[in-house]
């Protein structure tokens, strides 16, 4: 067994105006979360504009969970 190997899975970059539902952006955005869920079972977010306090809070439960 390789424990070296590299653990990868989608990134995927959320806009502001991706997030407008019923937009193209939101179809594509919606068809790329779709489809790392059905791959991978998990995605990266990347948005910038998340506070800091919902990103710890993520995390914290997300370690709760685990």
């Amino acid at each position: 067994m390789n424990l070296d190997a590299k653990i990868e899975f989608p990134v995927i970059e959320f806009r502001s105006s991706d997030l407008e539902r019923g937009t193209n952006g939101w179809h594509q955005l919606c068809k790329k979360v779709r489809e790392a869920c059905e791959t991978f079972g998990c995605f990266e977010v990347v948005y910038d504009t998340i506070l800091t306090e919902v990103r710890e809070e993520m995390f914290r439960l997300m370690k709760d969970v685990g």
